[in-house]
């Protein structure tokens, strides 16, 4: 699937329950852009930077998904469950293993995120494997 198209769909989504994060779990890590109305347009241009990273989101096994903040109670239940407020507008970083690896107000420049997840203990292990160690 074309990396772009993949990205903008996951933009898209205004509410994603526990489960459908879940299932990246241990498979992707998720790039969370999340925003309200006075924050759009920064996660906007969040979301062009690191569409001109497609490669590098690809290698990195990176999914990014957009979330409009409503402030509702029911908003986004897994970001609670990560003791995200539930009104944080910014970017954050989860590791395949579902935990906050980054929380940072928007714009984060893509190589920001690279060199953490590049010094992450998994992404090290998946490096050398792919140099065929």
């Amino acid at each position: 699937m074309n990396v772009f198209l993949f990205i903008s769909i996951f933009f898209l989504i205004n509410i994603c329950q526990a489960q459908e994060f879940k299932k990246f779990q241990w498979k992707k890590r998720i790039v969370l852009l999340l925003f309200d109305s006075n924050t759009k347009a920064q996660a906007t241009k969040q979301l062009k930077l690191l569409e001109t990273q497609s490669t590098q989101l690809e290698d990195r096994d990176i999914v990014v998904i957009g979330h409009h903040n409503t402030g509702k109670k029911n908003d986004l239940h897994y970001v609670r469950s990560l003791d995200i407020a539930k009104n944080y507008n910014g970017l954050v970083v989860l590791g395949k293993d579902g935990q906050v690896k980054m929380m940072k107000e928007f714009i984060v420049p893509p190589e920001k995120i690279f060199a953490l997840i590049d010094g992450m203990p998994m992404r090290k292990m998946e490096m050398r494997e792919k140099e065929g160690y």
